[in-house]
Formats: structure tokens, C-alpha cells, sequence
């Protein structure tokens, strides 16, 4: 298992890099073009943090690197939505 769980409170950064370099260590990625399809602002996460270490563990990597953001995967909300973005 990679990874580790809290009770209470959030990973720090460099935990967060850490278990995503782990994770992404094994697989073949070197050298390849690597698309990385990503959540739209519909859905809640850290998305920054996950993105600054998935770059940090692939770019060095990756022959290419892109990211998608995964639109129209939901049936639309029926509620306003504030942004805090």
C-alpha cells in the first residue's frame, strides 16, 4: 500500500509529493507522452496540490506532459454554484 491516512488535519506538500512519486514510480512513463485527465471545478480537491506533484514526479520523466480537464462527466447541477477559485 502507498500512502498514509491522518484522523484529523491535511497532508503537507512534500507528504503529497511523496506518495505520488511512489505511486507513479512503477509505471512506465519514461520517455512517453503522458496525458493526465483532471476534474473540472464541479468536484472538490486540492486540485493545485495534486498537480504540482504530479508535474514535479513526471516531467522529469515524460517525453510530454499535458493535462485535460474532464468536462461533461456530470449531469449538470440543478443549484448555484459559488466558485472560491
Amino acid at each position: 500500500m502507498i500512502g498514509k491516512g491522518l484522523t484529523c488535519g491535511y497532508l503537507a506538500q512534500i507528504d503529497v509529493d511523496k506518495i505520488i512519486h511512489e505511486g507513479l514510480a512503477n509505471l512506465p512513463f519514461d520517455r512517453k507522452r503522458v496525458l493526465v485527465i483532471i476534474p473540472d471545478r464541479t468536484r472538490t480537491m486540492p486540485m493545485p496540490l495534486f498537480f504540482r506533484a504530479i508535474t514535479k514526479s513526471l516531467m522529469p520523466r515524460a517525453k510530454a506532459l499535458n493535462f485535460l480537464i474532464a468536462l461533461g462527466t456530470h449531469p449538470p447541477s440543478m443549484k448555484k454554484i459559488s466558485w472560491i477559485w
